[in-house]
């Protein structure tokens, strides 16, 4: 059953400023050392976790603030280069069982992310 469905694109021209604090506050540390190593598509890669985190908590019906934050939130690459969604406790014990369908996509200007929850 379908519990949620979120979408954010934003425009990666915005994370040029201040990127690597803006990692910072987005990424969890390990994210941060993932994304370090990226190199020349780092501001497109930055972009898209950050609406993926965006776009998973408008999923939840809570959006990023004090219920999820962006470090509740983790994304990471299976070996095939699909995302997959961590989330911490805080999260898990309000939502039991969630599955999380999410998708990527970005240009040098747009980076955008689609979430679909399920029970």
């Amino acid at each position: 059953m379908i519990i949620g469905l979120g979408i954010d694109m934003v425009k990666v021209s915005r994370f040029r400023v201040r990127t690597e604090g803006v990692a910072n506050r987005i990424l969890s540390e390990q994210e941060f050392k993932f994304w370090r190593n990226k190199g020349s598509n780092s501001l497109e890669h930055l972009a898209g976790r950050f609406a993926a985190k965006e776009a998973f908590a408008k999923a939840l019906g809570t959006g990023i603030g004090h219920k999820c934050s962006f470090h509740d939130i983790q994304i990471f690459n299976n070996n095939y280069g699909q995302p997959l969604v961590l989330w911490n406790e805080k999260i898990s014990l309000v939502y039991k069982n969630l599955i999380c369908n999410l998708s990527i996509t970005h240009t040098k200007e747009y980076a955008l992310a689609n979430v679909v929850l399920e029970v």
